[in-house]
């Protein structure tokens, strides 16, 4: 971006996770003006080089080279229609599962090409919703129908493609990156997008069942695309990670999944194009969750690590000349790390962390290797010291032969010896994810449990977690529901039993999304009674419900894993929920998990005459944030109910 040209934006709409629709203007330091960029809303706007940038509206890409100029367009594309073919933006899918974004646009470095992408949902079948809008607004008489394209698992996903345009030939045909359908299929994803140089596009392509990449190479200037590197999960999954790549894009650095003896981990791993060789920089059994950075002067790689002996932390650790060493160890509050690295890697901002210890910030300097404190965060730490805050307890509990579970157990101050508590576990269990970390939480509702509730609240991630080995987490492989559900029971077992000062009468779960599902398949299966409640929030019932892309990722579809779906369907599994105590709570705006999930299950337990309690918020989203003082009310209430 240009030093005197900035892009202001108003929010007009927001749309889902990541998409919104805003009024742009191009900001003038040098002249003081402001230009507005187009007459109406706008999608996406990127940078380009130089005063170029693109922007996206209604479902088409229009090019600016100067930005100061504004009104001199060129659209790129016709053929976007709102809701239906999408040009330079994601469509729902892509944004919620893949890119984890609403851009699907990219210049090169030097802003001589635009790769675009396109999803065309045309055959994509709609979920729909009601909007019941403002009650004291009379035009809300009839309620709002909301209609959107959502491929659900073994559904037509959207057709996706890739087109690059030379921004200074536009009036030549743009090329189109064709998909190696002879290994992924003809019904792919397109996983990843990045210019490894100014002419050089790498595109990573996956089949439909996300077991099998294939990465290509571009070249722009011979008109060539190479497979350089190919990738099959045959009892798994891939998973999709950021590279980075060497000045001559030749050379690329990503997390790939390397052996540490018998067992694999994400390992931060070197790629040469040439040799097609791949080096190991992390060895060992720790997780690399994130690469930071490539100082390409000194060849040394910045990468985020959950170390094997303590699993519970995230630390940042640097790779050069086959040396590794951890570069955030030295400072006692760097328990968990996120940082953000210059393009080179010479610098840094580290923020870092622990349980009741405020974020502080710090600069590094990779060439004098040290970190110089930018914020200590002195006032919250301060005011914190006043309050009695949570103990916290991590461990490692063996719950079976060569099996484990990671916990994190807050603690009430002031517990007392020889008195007993209730516990709440706050799960999630999605396949990848964890909860153990020693973080400063700011999920503020654990720490209330503990400090003003007197109790305590684990935290535990077991088989199907992110952070014991790729073929640990793949054990819930075309199977969710199970092992992650009979690991969770057992650790909580092993806790009831393990410290006296646990109530083994007064447990309770709770989960959100996926935790939903995990905490209803829980009570399902605990034949034991080991749980006295449980609330699930915005569940997933049956995976017949959500979307492609997630839920093929590890069950594949129904109709290659017909068992798989039937035995993890929570609405066939109603029966067993009789005689819980069972709280429900869905809001009927939830555009990733459709209110239809929660009704599908309270529709099975009332034919089935089974109590529970049920919470429905009106157009509330995933998020439930317009009514989260009352949700959180309703969850006290409950556990109040659940441990008197």
């Amino acid at each position: 971006m240009h030093f005197f040209i900035k892009v202001i934006f108003i929010v007009l709409d927001v749309l889902y996770r990541y998409s919104t629709l805003a009024e742009y203007s191009v900001l003038d330091i040098k002249n003081k003006a402001i230009l507005k960029l187009a007459d109406s809303p706008l999608q996406v706007v990127v940078w380009g080089g130089g005063r170029s940038l693109a922007y996206v509206q209604n479902n088409n890409v229009y090019y600016v080279p100067d930005a100061l100029r504004p009104s001199l367009v060129v659209a790129l594309t016709t053929e976007g229609i709102p809701g239906e073919v999408y040009y330079g933006a994601t469509d729902w899918i892509y944004e919620e599962e893949v890119f984890n974004a609403a851009e699907a646009i990219w210049f090169s470095p030097s802003g001589t090409y635009l790769a675009v992408a396109y999803f065309n949902d045309t055959q994509v079948e709609s979920a729909v919703f009601p909007y019941y809008g403002d009650p004291t607004d009379i035009n809300n008489q009839y309620p709002e129908i909301v209609q959107f394209k959502y491929p659900k698992a073994g559904r037509t996903n959207p057709d996706v493609g890739l087109r690059v345009f030379k921004l200074d030939e536009l009036n030549n045909e743009p090329w189109n990156i064709p998909a190696p359908v002879d290994v992924v299929g003809l019904d792919h994803i397109l996983g990843r997008i990045n210019w490894a140089s100014d002419q050089n596009l790498v595109v990573l392509w996956l089949n439909r069942r996300q077991s099998i990449s294939i990465l290509v190479n571009c070249d722009l200037k011979r008109d060539k695309c190479s497979i350089v590197k190919e990738q099959t999960e045959p009892n798994g999954w891939i998973d999709i990670t950021a590279p980075f790549f060497d000045k001559t894009g030749t050379k690329m650095v990503e997390i790939q999944p390397l052996y540490n003896g018998e067992q694999r981990f994400p390992h931060a791993a070197k790629f040469d194009f040439s040799s097609f060789t791949t080096e190991d920089l992390s060895p060992g059994n720790s997780t690399v969750t994130e690469i930071l950075g490539w100082n390409q002067e000194t060849d040394t790689v910045y990468y985020i690590v959950a170390p094997g002996y303590v699993p519970w932390l995230r630390q940042v650790w640097a790779t050069s000349g086959g040396v590794v060493r951890c570069v955030t160890c030295k400072e006692p509050s760097c328990r968990h790390v996120t940082a953000d690295f210059s393009s080179g890697a010479n610098y840094a901002v580290i923020t870092c962390s622990a349980c009741n210890i405020p974020p502080k910030i710090f600069l590094y300097d990779s060439v004098a290797d040290t970190l110089k404190l930018l914020q200590d965060n002195r006032r919250l730490t301060d005011t914190l010291s006043q309050y009695k805050l949570p103990m916290t307890l991590f461990n490692m509990i063996n719950i079976g032969e060569e099996i484990r579970a990671h916990v994190k157990l807050l603690l009430p101050p002031g517990i007392k010896s020889g008195e007993k508590y209730p516990m709440v576990v706050r799960v999630y269990a999605g396949p990848g994810t964890t909860r153990v970390r020693d973080n400063y939480d700011l999920e503020y509702y654990n720490t209330y449990l503990s400090a003003n509730r007197s109790i305590i609240v684990a935290s535990i991630d077991v088989r199907g977690s992110g952070v014991m080995g790729v073929e640990a987490m793949h054990a819930v492989n075309t199977a969710l529901g199970t092992v992650e559900i009979s690991d969770t029971l057992a650790t909580i077992r092993s806790l009831a039993t393990l410290y006296p000062f646990i109530d083994p009468d007064r447990i309770g779960v709770w989960g959100w999304s996926y935790g939903g599902f995990a905490t209803t398949m829980m009570l399902i299966q605990d034949d034991q009674n080991t749980i006295a409640c449980g609330a699930a929030v915005a569940p997933v019932t049956s995976w017949l419900y959500y979307d492609s892309i997630y839920t093929e990722r590890y069950m594949d579809t129904p109709q290659s894993n017909p068992i798989g779906y039937q035995r993890s369907d929570l609405t066939a599994l109603a029966e067993d929920l009789r005689d819980r105590q069972y709280m429900l709570v869905h809001g009927t705006g939830d555009d990733n998990v459709h209110s239809q999930h929660s009704l599908q299950l309270a529709k099975q337990l009332q034919h089935k005459d089974i109590a529970f309690e049920q919470m429905t918020y009106t157009d509330e989203n995933h998020s439930l944030m317009g009514v989260s003082r009352h949700f959180y009310h309703s969850l006290d209430n409950f556990w109040t109910k659940c441990f008197k």
